[in-house]
């Protein structure tokens, strides 16, 4: 399950979206957004659970792993209740999504291909998907 998504950059714009930010973290049910405001924006990597303890990076993206935490809830102006999706960018489709599936057991559930774009799309946890 993905537990957060940790991103680069200053917190004050996702409170000017409509999204409640408690100390760093954005709660979202089941899942966050950690913002660390020392870093460039962009993703940073992400926290999960229920995945081997050892594991610190997934095809190059720092992965931290936690225990399962209980769900927070906070009433965002924005209504945003969850995470939908991430997206990684990737220079082998494949291989990516041969890591992702080792690592979290959440296997490769379609690819779409337009033009020259190819995504594939895992379900992992409760998060609504990720894209790659």
């Amino acid at each position: 399950m993905i537990d957060s998504v940790v991103v680069g950059g200053a917190g004050a714009p996702w409170r000017a979206l409509g999204l409640v930010v408690i100390g760093s973290r954005i709660p979202l049910f089941g899942t966050a957004i950690e913002v660390d405001e020392s870093a460039e924006p962009g993703m940073l990597g992400w926290a999960l659970s229920g995945i081997d303890p050892s594991v610190s990076q997934i095809d190059g993206v720092p992965t931290v792993v936690r225990d399962v935490a209980p769900p927070t809830f906070a009433a965002h102006a924005l209504g945003a209740t969850h995470i939908d999706h991430v997206v990684v960018a990737t220079d082998s489709l494949s291989r990516t999504c041969g890591a992702i599936a080792d690592v979290t057991g959440a296997v490769l559930k379609r690819v779409r291909e337009e033009g020259e774009i190819r995504q594939g799309f895992h379900r992992v946890g409760g998060s609504g998907g990720l894209v790659v």
